[in-house]
C-alpha cells in the first residue's frame, strides 16, 4: 500500500513538473513584440541651438495596439532623456535624481499619446564640457515594457 501511495504521488509530482516545464516563458522577443505595438518618438522644437540656451526635449509615446495597454513603472521616474557628443554622455536628465520607489501604471488605449518633457541647460556631467558642434539625444520610457526613441540630432552654435 506504501508503495503504491509512493508512487502515485511521483506520478502527481512528474506531471505537475512537466506542465510547468511546457508552459512558455515569457522571453526578450516576447516583449519586443509588445514594443512594437509602441510608438516613441523624441521632439526637439529646432536642429540648433545657442550655447547656453535651454533645449525641451519631448518624448511622445503612442499606441498602435487594437486592445488597451498598460505601463507599468517601477519607480516615480517615468522617463530619462541622454544628451550625448561622439558617443559619450554628455547630460542625463536624472543625473543626481532619486526616483521613489513606488509602482504606477499609465493605461494608454489604442491610438493614444502619452507625452514626457525633460529641459536641459547645456551643463555637462562629463569633463569635456559643452562645445559648439554635433549632439544626439535619445529618449527612454522607464516602463515595463521598456520603450526608446532613435536618436535626433542637434548642434549647438554660436
Amino acid at each position: 500500500m506504501q508503495i503504491a501511495k509512493n508512487i502515485s504521488t511521483t506520478i502527481v509530482i512528474a506531471a505537475l513538473f512537466m506542465s510547468c516545464a511546457s508552459k512558455k516563458p515569457k522571453t526578450a522577443n516576447n516583449a519586443q513584440s509588445e514594443n512594437r505595438k509602441i510608438a516613441a518618438s523624441l521632439i526637439l522644437s529646432d536642429s540648433a541651438y545657442v550655447l547656453g540656451s535651454e533645449i525641451e526635449f519631448l518624448m511622445t509615446v503612442t499606441s498602435l495596439s487594437e486592445k488597451t495597454i498598460e505601463l507599468t513603472f517601477p519607480t516615480a521616474c517615468k522617463s530619462r532623456f541622454v544628451v550625448s557628443r561622439d558617443d559619450h554622455p554628455i547630460w542625463n536628465s536624472l543625473e543626481g535624481i532619486a526616483c521613489a520607489q513606488t509602482i504606477s501604471h499609465t493605461t494608454l488605449a489604442p491610438g493614444d499619446t502619452a507625452r514626457f518633457r525633460a529641459v536641459w541647460d547645456c551643463t555637462s556631467i562629463s569633463e569635456k564640457g559643452i562645445f559648439l558642434g554635433k549632439y544626439e539625444a535619445k529618449a527612454f520610457l522607464l516602463s515595463s515594457p521598456p520603450v526608446e526613441t532613435e536618436n535626433a540630432t542637434f548642434y549647438l552654435v554660436d
